[in-house]
């Protein structure tokens, strides 16, 4: 089981592997168009040539800006969307692409538990598709190791997310919104005890990731890794 966060600088694209499946969460970046090319060109490199799905958490820039670029130079068996009230010319451009491409497309609306490997994968839908930075959420599973990725949503997400659903306790947090203020939160950490926390991240005018996050993870004990202090990070089980 594998998880990369690929450095994408201010954005977010997170590869997922078990077995013989893979899954790709967003495909953002601050470079939009480029960070899916780079993507591409990277999983390429690996023999990889078709993915199972891409799994988008949310429609902003920094989150969906590669994805039709992506879909160009990667089959992709099957879109994987949260319905939220999103029109954009990124959204248009990348729905267009999928028609065209025959890619099946599927907006997750409930508690959706795939198969993945030896494991499973299951998607949650956002919990309030109106506030602020909804987000889908993904969780990877494979034994007692679990990993979790929230998008952009902030603590009011996070604690509607804790209270719809029994999230197990994590050994993988990627954190939320590229380590805000607003995302992260105690209770979040105190509730799923992740003994790491992911940060993607590049250069920004937001002050991510905020010392107040960063104080919360340091004080349930969890390691972090940030990508713009280190590049791409590959977790592997």
């Amino acid at each position: 089981m594998t998880l990369k966060v690929f450095d994408v600088g201010q954005g977010q694209c997170i590869l997922l592997q078990n077995g013989a499946q893979t899954v790709l969460v967003d495909c953002g970046g601050d470079e939009g168009e480029y960070n899916g090319e780079d993507t591409a060109r990277k999983l390429l490199s690996h023999g990889i040539f078709r993915i199972d799905a891409l799994i988008l958490t949310h429609y902003d820039a920094d989150h969906i800006g590669g994805a039709a670029q992506f879909l160009e130079r990667v089959v992709v068996d099957r879109l994987m969307l949260p319905d939220l009230p999103e029109e954009s010319a990124l959204m248009t451009e990348l729905l267009r692409s999928a028609e065209e491409k025959q890619i099946e497309t599927d907006y997750i609306t409930e508690k959706t538990v795939y198969s993945f490997g030896s494991g499973s994968l299951t998607l949650f839908p956002p919990p309030d598709r109106d506030a602020d930075n909804a987000s889908l959420s993904a969780l990877m599973s494979d034994g007692e190791y679990d990993i979790l990725i929230t998008g952009d949503l902030d603590s009011d997400g996070e604690a509607a997310l804790l209270a719809q659903y029994d999230l197990p306790d994590l050994e993988v947090l990627v954190a939320g919104h590229h380590g805000s203020k607003y995302s992260t939160s105690a209770r979040l950490l105190r509730q799923t005890t992740p003994e790491l926390v992911l940060i993607s991240v590049g250069e920004n005018s937001h002050g991510h990731p905020t010392q107040e996050v960063l104080d919360r993870i340091s004080a349930i004990g969890a390691s972090v890794l940030r990508t713009d202090e280190s590049g791409d990070i590959t977790i592997t089980r």
